[in-house]
C-alpha cells in the first residue's frame, strides 16, 4: 500500500492544526495559513512535473455529464451548508490573505494532495471504494478546524465521483474553487439548495441514461 499520500495528508492536516492553535487571530491566521500553504505548493509542483500523467488524468470526454454532476454536488453541499451550519467562532475573519488562500490556492492544494495524491494513489494499492472512504476521511479531518467536517466528508466523496466521471482533476478543483467562494456569501434559502441539486439529480440521470443508449 502506497505509504507516502497518507504521510503527507496526515502532516498537511497536523500543520493545519497547528496554525489555527497557536495563531487564532483571524488576520495573523490569514497571512500564516497563506505561507504554509505556499510552502505545501512546493512539494505539490515537484510531484506534478515528475508524474504528471498519473497525477492529473486528462480532458474530459464527457463535458456535459460533468458539469451536471458538478451541478447536483453543489447544490447537495449547498443544502448540507443550510442544514449544517459550520460553526462561526471557529472561522477567522475573511481577511485578503484568507480569501486569497480558500479560494484560489487551497482548493489547488487539497485537490492535488487528497484527490490526486490521496485518491488516485491510494487505489492502485487497494480497492477504490477504500481508497474514496479513506481520502475522504483524510479530508474531513483536515477540516476539523473550520467547524464542518461533516460538510467535508461528503465533498470528499463527491469531487472523487466527479473525478472519475470527468477522468479529470480540473472538475473537482472547479467546484472547490466554486464552493469556498460562495462561503464567503451567506447561505443559499433552503429552496434554492434542493431546486439546485434536483436540476443537477435530473440532468445527470438524463445525460447517463442518454450515454448508455449511445454505448456499443
Amino acid at each position: 500500500m502506497p505509504l507516502l499520500p497518507l504521510a503527507l495528508a496526515v502532516l498537511f492536516t497536523l500543520s493545519r492544526f497547528l496554525i489555527g492553535q497557536l495563531l487564532p487571530d483571524g488576520s495573523i491566521h490569514g497571512i500564516a495559513a497563506l505561507l504554509l500553504d505556499l510552502v505545501w505548493c512546493i512539494p505539490m509542483v515537484t510531484r506534478f512535473r515528475r508524474k504528471r500523467a498519473s497525477l492529473m488524468p486528462g480532458k474530459s470526454a464527457r463535458l456535459p455529464l460533468s458539469f451536471a454532476l458538478s451541478l447536483l454536488s453543489f447544490g447537495m453541499l449547498q443544502l448540507l451548508r443550510a442544514l449544517l451550519p459550520a460553526d462561526a467562532s471557529a472561522q477567522p475573519l475573511p481577511a485578503f490573505p484568507m480569501m486569497l488562500d480558500l479560494v484560489l490556492i487551497s482548493p489547488l492544494l487539497e485537490e492535488w494532495l487528497f484527490r490526486a495524491e490521496g485518491y488516485l494513489i491510494l487505489k492502485s494499492g487497494m480497492p477504490a471504494w477504500c481508497a474514496l472512504f479513506l481520502s475522504s476521511l483524510l479530508f474531513a479531518a483536515g477540516h476539523l478546524d473550520t467547524g464542518s467536517p461533516i460538510a467535508a466528508f461528503v465533498f470528499g466523496i463527491l469531487a472523487v465521483l466527479l473525478l472519475e466521471t470527468s477522468s479529470s482533476l480540473l472538475f473537482p478543483i472547479l467546484l472547490h474553487v466554486l464552493l469556498n467562494a460562495v462561503s464567503f456569501l451567506p447561505p443559499m434559502p433552503l429552496w434554492g439548495c434542493a431546486v439546485t441539486a434536483l436540476s443537477g439529480l435530473v440532468l445527470t440521470g438524463l445525460l447517463w441514461k442518454q450515454e448508455q443508449r449511445q454505448a456499443p
